[in-house]
């Protein structure tokens, strides 16, 4: 993929979805911890990543995921919205972050 993948807003905050380092999990990254490179590929700054607190609320919301905090592969975006296994874990993510983030999810305008 090149480009920016499609922006998602969950709890509010506006993002990209990404494969996690564990086995078939995702991870949602804030929109200002990605940035497109050169090449035409997206990098994650995982250092700001790790400060937005996504890496704790992504382990939270995966299916089987073990550790602390939870990476993302900036190699394998998610580029549809609409696969099952996107909406689960959005679902998931609404009904598990806390506070300040409220429940609700949808692909952001």
């Amino acid at each position: 993929m090149t480009g920016m993948p499609p922006r998602v807003t969950i709890c509010g905050e506006v993002g990209c979805l990404f494969e996690g380092d564990a086995a078939g999990s995702l991870c949602f990254v804030p929109e200002t911890c990605v940035q497109p490179s050169p090449g035409g590929r997206v990098v994650i700054d995982e250092a700001r990543y790790f400060r937005s607190r996504w890496a704790h609320r992504n382990l939270r919301c995966a299916d089987d995921a073990a550790g602390v905090v939870l990476f993302p592969r900036a190699d394998r975006p998610i580029t549809d919205l609409h696969l099952a296994r996107v909406e689960r874990f959005l679902q998931r993510v609404a009904e598990r972050t806390t506070p300040p983030f409220s429940a609700g999810s949808r692909p952001a305008a």
